[in-house]
């Protein structure tokens, strides 16, 4: 009896690990630039495999960031629900707001079609941002929702990690040597035009 009972604990555990295999993460998932500098993240569709589905839809989800370390800049949805441009293909909703952007890609294409477009793992999208001030801002999801080929919500079965961008202070040696280096240019050519 006791052997019955640890098989079945066995084969929760390993159904409980396949069911939750799909997930969501940011790449790269802890970039880091300099104060100024433009950081591009790709938010990532992983594992999307049996038995959770073998196709998306459809996805809709929230980016949550800091907006006194970061600027949004600019979105590009990936054509792996369908041609972002056709209208036949995809419908697509973009809503920025302070410290978020909300996303939503619709594909009317068949599930066969979405199969032959993507893998087990591929972009959702790339999200720009530009590097405001020195310090970390968390990247969030929130207000996940997933379908498969078929429109049946996939949701509860898509994991999501946060992911992090840290910006530094421009290296003081870099402008220090530019400053120099502009100096110097113009202290020779003075010296040049003063020995004509």
């Amino acid at each position: 009896m006791q052997n019955l009972k640890l098989f079945l604990v066995f084969i929760l555990l390993f159904l409980t690990q396949n069911v939750f295999s799909a997930s969501i993460s940011f790449n790269p998932a802890v970039p880091s630039v300099n104060q100024g500098d433009l950081v591009t993240v790709d938010v990532m569709m992983n594992d999307l495999q049996a038995p959770v589905a073998t196709e998306l839809g459809a996805f809709a989800l929230t980016v949550g960031f800091d907006q006194s370390i970061l600027a949004f800049e600019s979105l590009v949805y990936s054509g792996f629900l369908g041609d972002t441009l056709d209208p036949f293909e995809t419908s697509i909703t973009t809503g920025v707001n302070v410290g978020s952007i909300n996303l939503d890609n619709f594909s009317f294409l068949f599930d066969f079609e979405l199969e032959a477009l993507q893998g087990p793992s591929f972009v959702l999208a790339s999200l720009t941002f530009s590097a405001l001030n020195i310090g970390s801002s968390a990247l969030i999801f929130s207000g996940l929702e997933f379908s498969d080929g078929f429109f049946a919500d996939i949701t509860a079965d898509v994991s999501a990690t946060t992911g992090v961008v840290n910006v530094s202070a421009v290296p003081v040696p870099g402008a220090l040597m530019l400053l120099i280096s502009g100096f110097l240019t113009f202290v020779l050519s003075r010296k040049k035009v003063t020995s004509h």
